[in-house]
């Protein structure tokens, strides 16, 4: 009887851990390619062969205008989410219930739209169409993105209430989080080399299939990660009747006042700038230093993603 009654009162099931830490390794399966990748594709080194779509002095504008627009969106889609219904309503084309999930649902759907359109530009060769195509898609593709992560954090307290279990949900989301680096870091690079049917018939040459065609790959394997949990998981919010509804300019000022999560801030400032000046710069490093190729940065990547799991599992 104790059994049945500690298994009826448990906050979430280990199905739905499972299925939670599925959409944060989704989430990162999403956004990683083409921070890996992106640039290296539409500014290539010069000299090897490949089709340059952007000049290098501009590829970073892509980038940083989409990151940007991807910190001005998270917080309105928050808001958004947080001022949904649970109750499907009129507009809801897939009558899924819940505040969170139908975000999920729909933004999955569109970055796996954005993440295939972005390794595709409009001119065969170096042009401004291709340098505003990127921007427009980038900004799309983290507004997409936001959609998906965002309620997903939000998620995890409405489902895991107690602290023991939000430490077992957030070891899911770890464990997510951790193997979608993983993968992205290491088999894109050895996908897009066997991919590419030009260097299997003429060695010294390229063409975009081999990254078209990983990328397709992996949107479709982080639409299907996302999809799972969207159905797996069930919400349990409940509104509270005494909750006061701040304006957003005012959380905006509560939260700029909250000193933790300024310090916070500044610490994925600093890792975000250190870790992605590294990942753009590493598939040049590989090719103009080292002679290689896609394979040589997964060859590279692969003891660092190591060495970065091993040290999160390990941490106290």
């Amino acid at each position: 009887m104790r059994a049945m009654a500690d298994h009826s009162n448990r906050e979430f099931s280990w199905v739905q851990g499972l299925a939670f830490g599925m959409a944060a390794a989704g989430v990162q399966v999403a956004s990683e390619v083409i921070h890996q990748w992106g640039a290296y594709f539409y500014s290539p080194s010069q000299g090897t062969g490949r089709t340059i779509y952007v000049a290098v002095s501009a590829v970073g504008t892509i980038f940083f205008v989409g990151m940007l627009f991807d910190a001005v969106t998270d917080p309105l889609v928050g808001m958004w989410s947080d001022r949904t219904s649970t109750r499907p309503g009129w507009c809801r084309i897939v009558p899924i219930a819940g505040r969170r999930r139908p975000f999920m649902f729909w933004g999955s759907i569109l970055m796996a739209i954005t993440g295939i359109a972005f390794w595709y530009p409009p001119v065969q060769r170096l042009s401004q169409v291709n340098f505003f195509y990127g921007v427009t898609v980038m900004c799309l593709h983290w507004l997409f993105f936001t959609t998906c992560m965002v309620p997903l954090n939000s998620l995890g307290p409405e489902i895991a209430r107690s602290r023991e279990s939000r430490v077992k949900l957030g070891s899911c989301y770890s464990a997510g989080m951790m193997l979608g680096l993983t993968f992205t870091a290491i088999l894109p690079g050895i996908m897009i080399d066997a991919l590419d049917p030009a260097r299997h018939i003429d060695p010294p040459a390229y063409s975009d299939l081999g990254y078209q065609r990983t990328a397709i790959i992996f949107a479709i394997f982080a639409l299907l990660l996302i999809q799972v949990p969207t159905w797996v998981l069930r919400e349990r919010y409940q509104p509270n009747q005494v909750e006061t509804r701040m304006p957003p300019l005012g959380q905006l000022v509560a939260a700029l006042k909250n000193r933790v999560f300024l310090m916070w801030i500044a610490a994925m400032v600093c890792f975000n700038i250190g870790f992605l000046a590294v990942q753009k710069i590493l598939p040049y490093w590989a090719e103009v230093g080292l002679g290689g190729d896609e394979t040589t940065v997964a060859l590279l990547m692969g003891p660092f993603v190591g060495q970065k799991t091993e040290r999160s599992w390990n941490r106290p």
